[in-house]
């Protein structure tokens, strides 16, 4: 179920123990295979010791705006901002997953 796909994501915000959110700019066929199968794998690394940690997810809903999707736009602006990409990330949502493993 779903077409297996591999994206780059700017940014992965921890909400607590459980949960994390996604900050979802691009991925439209990810988006699409996560209605068809809410089961995703997400690896993050730490920037200061590029230690890679490994999260099994399951897609619990999106946000498109609130508290949440403002605290992922803002990230998003900063990587942006230091980035020189300035205007073109725009978070379209904020990816709610929990945590399965």
């Amino acid at each position: 179920r779903g077409v297996p796909n591999l994206i780059a994501v700017s940014y992965v915000h921890r909400i607590d123990d459980k949960h994390v959110a996604i900050s979802r700019q691009f991925f439209r066929k990810t988006h699409a295979n996560l209605a068809e199968n809410p089961y995703a794998q997400v690896a993050v690394m730490d920037p200061f010791t590029l230690d890679t940690y490994r999260l099994d997810l399951r897609f619990l809903r999106e946000e498109t705006s609130g508290p949440l999707f403002d605290i992922l736009q803002s990230r998003v602006d900063a990587v942006a901002s230091q980035t020189g990409m300035s205007g073109v990330f725009k978070v379209c949502g904020a990816g709610v997953v929990r945590k399965v493993r």
